[in-house]
């Protein structure tokens, strides 16, 4: 019988011999804690995971005092300019609702702007604006846009009304 020498062996006790014990501990703990922060990624983010301080991108007030004139106010700005803000109340609490507009159809959390909306007794609107990415406040102030002032169309021409078939 030919024996071979076991050079996997040998190779991993001189691999093993290169890094201390204590630092290829820290360095696979490390490697494992990256691996977890890509595998969440903005896709498997839900609404209460963007629903923090950290997503948080502006505050205002809006001069309503109903949820209804929001949603007449953004039904008068789809119709005039087009888009897909969207308005939602919260089936579990009258005083709360929200409005979103999504990065493309179908998107998740993590690409969505959300506006938290919160009706106060005798009081303005409290609007609170949320966002996964940065650098979205142009967009976010587009959509106070459309709840305050409906009609204006900023970036875009107004859409023209179709004729009524006969």
């Amino acid at each position: 019988m030919i024996a071979y020498p076991d050079w996997r062996s040998k190779m991993k006790k001189n691999l093993l011999s290169l890094l201390p014990k204590k630092r290829s501990a820290v360095l696979f703990c490390a490697a494992l804690a990256l691996a977890g922060c890509a595998a969440r990624g903005p896709e498997g983010m839900r609404l209460i995971d963007l629903h923090t301080d950290d997503y948080l991108r502006m505050q205002r007030n809006i001069p309503l005092d109903s949820f209804a004139k929001v949603q007449m106010a953004l039904f008068k700005h789809q119709s005039a300019c087009g888009g897909d803000i969207t308005f939602t109340a919260d089936p579990n609490h009258a005083s709360y609702a929200m409005v979103t507009e999504k990065d493309f159809p179908g998107a998740g959390w993590g690409h969505t702007l959300l506006i938290e909306l919160v009706l106060l007794q005798d009081r303005p609107i409290k609007a609170t604006a949320y966002s996964y990415y940065a650098g979205t406040e142009a967009r976010i102030a587009r959509m106070f846009d459309a709840i305050t002032k409906p009609g204006v169309c900023e970036d875009r021409p107004a859409v023209k009304p179709q004729a009524a078939k006969h």
